[in-house]
């Protein structure tokens, strides 16, 4: 099975160089990595976010303004997570917009692939999207989106710009 699937211990420990060559070949993308630090002090995987530069540009250039946010349990050793963002094109068509593989599935985990995604995106306000989930997480997408417009409000504040 070894020979079909590969190893994955080995496998986690090249994501660093996955990321680095996805961002050579694909310009204007956004990779995360979140690690974090075990008992051991060694490296442990938290999360992994990606949105190619290529995808969102078709996604924004000639896809409707309609995200399906979906996620699946992965069937391996350590019982993964898959959360996707995906549009859907002029034909009715599924089109991949970013992809995320947490730790495990949770609030916090939505909310940091949803702001990942938003900030990708650039949505400033939310006005023509539509959100499509099989989990009723479309809250989630408002928390992220309320969480960076009161970003913004505290920092025009700040600056004596505010309207």
């Amino acid at each position: 099975m070894t020979l079909i699937i590969g190893d994955y211990k080995a496998q986690f420990n090249m994501i660093s160089a996955y990321a680095k060559e996805l961002l050579r070949k694909n310009r204007d993308s956004t990779i995360k990595i979140d690690v974090g630090r075990n008992g051991d002090s060694k490296c442990v995987f938290k999360n992994l976010y990606i949105c190619l530069g290529p995808l969102k540009r078709g996604f924004m250039g000639g896809c409707r303004r309609i995200l399906s946010i979906n996620g699946c349990f992965l069937k391996d050793p350590w019982n993964g997570q898959l959360l996707d963002a995906i549009g859907h094109d002029a034909n009715n068509q599924v089109y991949p917009i970013a992809w995320g593989v947490p730790q495990r599935e949770d609030k916090g985990t939505w909310v940091w692939f949803m702001q990942s995604l938003v900030n990708h995106l650039e949505i400033e306000d939310g006005h023509g999207w539509t959100i499509i989930s099989d989990q009723e997480k479309t809250n989630l997408f408002m928390y992220a989106y309320m969480h960076i417009r009161v970003r913004c409000v505290y920092h025009n504040k700040k600056l004596n710009c505010a309207p």
